[in-house]
């Protein structure tokens, strides 16, 4: 187990504002939208966990983030935290394919990914607890958005990221291999899950947070993702 001190080291307030977490952490369990790490000697990273998903045939569970939050070369193993014991780090798993668009990761195992994408996926420890399937332990995923012509401009979206909370705004423009929209994002919140929100309060995910510029946050689809490994989104029954 890693304690609170080796976790302290990994956190940067000085980049967020006074809303903004430093960690986040739900009952139970790991949840999509907390904070996931790892540490090494030097220190740590820290990302978002977007989605929790399923192989039909195994059962076994995987976790999505961006590609470019496997920082495997420094420490192998991914952590999380139970907000009743936050100050105990706990193995989630580890990375087993993870692509970014600019260089290589070290995990590696590309070609099971999509050729232009950032996904990391996790292959969760058998026995890990699960607090709740939702997106932020809040909504159920009703389904998977996968045309770009399903979000034209404007369309109303948000994100959940471990740093900076749910925040939502426009779609300026979504094309076949990403979104940008017009949703607040800072380092931590890469591999938040990005979700348009149905009236009878379920969402329909749409991708992965991968990098801001200029107010602006690009997301990667993450159906192909799921298609590729063949896996389904976990969020639509009672956790």
């Amino acid at each position: 187990m890693v304690t609170a001190l080796v976790l302290s080291g990994i956190i940067s307030p000085a980049v967020a504002s006074a809303k903004d977490a430093d960690w986040t952490a739900f009952p139970g369990g790991i949840a999509p939208g907390a904070t996931i790490a790892q540490v090494g000697q030097s220190g740590g990273k820290v990302c978002t966990l977007g989605l929790i998903a399923g192989d039909p045939v195994t059962h076994k569970l995987y976790g999505i983030t961006a590609g470019h939050c496997d920082h495997s070369d420094i420490g192998r193993t991914v952590l999380y935290t139970d907000s009743n014991t936050p100050d105990i780090a706990r193995p989630l798993g580890t990375y087993i394919a993870s692509r970014m668009t600019d260089g290589k990761t070290p995990t590696g195992n590309a070609d099971v990914l999509p050729v232009y994408t950032d996904a990391g996926v996790i292959g969760i420890q058998s026995g890990t607890p699960v607090s709740s399937f939702k997106l932020a332990g809040v909504y159920p995923v009703r389904a998977v958005v996968e045309n770009y012509q399903e979000l034209p401009y404007g369309t109303e979206v948000c994100k959940y990221g471990m740093k900076t909370g749910e925040t939502c705004g426009p779609v300026t423009v979504a094309t076949k291999y990403t979104i940008s929209a017009e949703v607040r994002a800072i380092h931590g919140d890469s591999g938040s899950p990005l979700y348009r929100k149905n009236p009878d309060g379920t969402v329909d995910l749409i991708g992965i947070a991968s990098n801001v510029h200029d107010g602006f946050t690009q997301f990667f689809w993450v159906a192909p993702v799921l298609r590729a490994l063949k896996l389904q989104v976990c969020g639509c029954g009672g956790n």
